[in-house]
């Protein structure tokens, strides 16, 4: 994952419960405390999903843009 400074320094300030990363279809970003999966729901964009746990979106613009809606899996940013 190729992070500008401040994307690096902000990593130190996410909730210490959340693990994954991941973007919706629409663009938006959201931070994870389960492994989320790809879901689709008829007439609707694509998301990730999770069957517990807590889901937080980052309300920042601009940032991360490495991490995508066309991922195969979420980013673990704990293990970067």
């Amino acid at each position: 994952m190729d992070l500008g400074t401040f994307e690096e320094q902000l990593l130190n300030y996410l909730p210490t419960n959340m693990r994954y990363m991941a973007r919706n279809q629409d663009g938006s970003l959201y931070l994870y405390e389960e492994h989320p999966f790809k879901s689709y729901e008829k007439g609707k964009e694509g998301t990730w999903d999770h069957d517990c746990g807590i889901c937080e979106k980052l309300a920042l613009l601009g940032i991360y843009e490495s991490v995508k809606w066309t991922d195969d899996y979420p980013w673990n940013f704990r293990q970067y």
